[in-house]
């Protein structure tokens, strides 16, 4: 092939070409959307600048090294709707490590509830209550756990044992470990707490007055009941100890219990009104 020599260089033009050279331009795809998808036809360098700024691509099977993204959106599993993300303005660059996981997984977050396993929390802000399995609410503490946490209601109703404020426990701890035995089934091979509570008040002005001593199932976990009343209405004059019957009907008083109650009975005619004071062991 020659060139025409006629034509200066700093002139060329597609006319002055020849005829099969300006034939390339022919072979040469400007499209703006690379409609066409042509696997053998090359394109414009205008037609890839625009289909590169025009915006969305779908790349399949691309390795980005590095990539820097700004608000990426996620597809949901039908594609209808998006995860999209935002950002706060930083003061600096800030690395995200990801854990080396063992298997799948998912992320946690701040509103959306999660049940998490195996996490240790370092003086974690626990606000209005706390509440699961690892939470034990009962007011006799059966179950003695070491390793389980006891709310203040229960540890409260273990200590009072009784919300009329009548009932005071033995100052000495509140209760001993003591042996019980069983003339049937032998000695138990374990300790039982006794609990010691007292109780003061003063009778009705009848021959009767119930107590309710606040032992739960009390006709089987009372293991005693001691009683003193008072010769007044206070607790400064002489004390009648026990059960008694008296020469004098007037200063005469039975007492028993049940499930629920210290019941006074009979009581003499110059002790109604007067002070008492019971004594109860008994066990949970």
């Amino acid at each position: 092939m020659a060139w025409d020599t006629a034509v200066p260089v700093n002139s060329v033009t597609v006319a002055s070409l020849p005829g099969h050279i300006r034939d390339v331009k022919s072979q040469i795809l400007d499209e703006n959307d690379m409609v066409s998808d042509d696997a053998t036809t090359p394109a414009s360098q205008q037609s890839i600048k625009a289909f590169v700024e025009a915006g969305a691509s779908t790349l399949t099977n691309k390795t980005l090294t590095s990539p820097v993204l700004t608000t990426p959106q996620l597809n949901d599993t039908s594609e209808d709707h998006q995860y999209i993300t935002a950002v706060s303005e930083l003061t600096g660059d800030r690395t995200v490590t990801m854990p080396l996981l063992t298997g799948n997984d998912t992320f946690v977050f701040a509103a959306f509830a999660a049940t998490l396993t195996n996490k240790t929390l370092t003086s974690p802000v626990l606000n209005t209550g706390v509440s699961g399995t690892a939470v034990l609410n009962e007011d006799d503490l059966s179950t003695d756990s070491d390793t389980q946490i006891a709310t203040q209601q229960s540890i409260k109703a273990y200590v009072d044992l009784d919300s009329t404020g009548s009932v005071m426990h033995d100052a000495e701890g509140g209760f001993n470990n003591c042996d019980i035995v069983d003339n049937d089934a032998g000695p138990s091979t374990t300790k039982t707490k006794i609990y010691t509570k007292y109780i003061i008040g003063t009778l009705d002005a009848d021959s009767e007055t119930s107590v309710a001593h606040g032992v739960s199932t009390g006709l089987t976990k009372i293991l005693s009941v001691s009683v003193k009343v008072y010769e007044d209405t206070g607790f400064t004059a002489n004390v009648i100890y026990g059960f008694r019957e008296a020469a004098s009907a007037s200063v005469s008083y039975y007492v028993h219990h049940d499930d629920t109650n210290i019941d006074f009975a009979a009581v003499g005619s110059s002790l109604q009104g007067n002070a008492y004071y019971i004594k109860i062991d008994y066990i949970l």
